[in-house]
């Protein structure tokens, strides 16, 4: 449908797809990428760029390529384990030639030459890399976040922001839906990577001049020609955590009509029947404008 609207004169950087929640980008993500259509993210970064998701790929890459210092460097105090930037340079110092950073902690872990809470830190760390490293990517990533305790990091790491922590949380389980859809981690992170290369390495003015992608709550104060609003389904638009009070359900109400009223001339609203392999009700505004008509 983007391509047909282009062809009839409408530029992409004209047209917004706008979603209530931010795990709803990845599937335009991709399906952008495959189309080879350039798009821009509104107000946060791509999918695969969230902390959250970084964290946790980090782990399985540094899990299936031992050799990748970036990734385990990034996972080697996150959550935090008492290995600070002093403790890295030692370990690094331990190294002899062509061996990985990886390598380095495995070789101080054997010595136990640190002090004791160091020592089960690293342990613990690598023992995880080593359980999920022939495990499947879904199935790896539970164990990761069970194992080092992620998600109460995530807590800590949001000030206890309640809503802040349901948006990550939110983000993990679409990166899990994401991940089951593998059998092998090197699949799942082969994918991964090529969404996260093109967003780093696309062409800023190509980037934006492309359709934007972006949340309700970003898109205020901006109109397009067309707009999608896409995942008007109960529990997501409006969202679950509104529906026990009248006061939220309001709000949501009106950020169906912010979102509404980006459009300029074309206004598509969707919902999916089927979400992460779950049967999923229309959103009751739907109900409520087909009602008006």
């Amino acid at each position: 449908k983007i391509k047909t609207l282009q062809a009839t004169g409408i530029p992409y950087h004209r047209i917004g797809i706008l979603y209530r929640t931010k795990f709803c980008s990845l599937p335009f993500e991709k399906a952008l990428r495959t189309m080879q259509i350039p798009y821009q993210m509104m107000g946060s970064r791509g999918f695969f760029e969230r902390k959250e998701i970084l964290d946790l790929n980090c782990y399985l890459t540094a899990a299936a390529f031992p050799k990748d210092d970036v990734a385990f460097d990034r996972v080697l105090n996150t959550p935090k384990r008492g290995i600070g930037p002093g403790t890295v340079k030692k370990i690094a110092a331990s190294r002899t030639p062509g061996m990985s950073l990886q390598d380095a902690a495995r070789k101080t872990v054997a010595e136990r030459v640190m002090s004791p809470k160091i020592h089960k830190g690293l342990h613990t760390l690598l023992q995880a890399l080593s359980d999920i490293r022939k495990m499947a990517p879904d199935a790896a990533i539970r164990h990761v976040i069970t194992c080092v305790g992620y998600m109460d990091y995530l807590k800590q790491y949001g000030k206890n922001d309640k809503m802040d922590f349901i948006t990550r949380e939110e983000n993990i389980n679409q990166l899990l839906h994401t991940a089951s859809r593998h059998r092998t981690l090197l699949g799942y992170l082969e994918e991964a990577s090529l969404v996260k290369e093109d967003t780093e390495e696309g062409d800023e003015e190509e980037s934006s001049s492309g359709v934007k992608l972006s949340t309700v709550h970003a898109s205020k104060g901006l109109e397009y020609e067309v707009v999608f609003i896409a995942g008007c389904e109960e529990n997501l638009f409006p969202h679950w955590k509104s529906l026990e009070f009248e006061n939220d359900l309001q709000e949501e109400r009106r950020l169906m009509y912010v979102a509404m009223t980006r459009a300029e001339k074309h206004l598509y609203i969707t919902s999916a029947q089927y979400r992460k392999g779950q049967s999923n009700p229309r959103s009751r505004f739907l109900a409520e404008l087909e009602h008006t008509l």
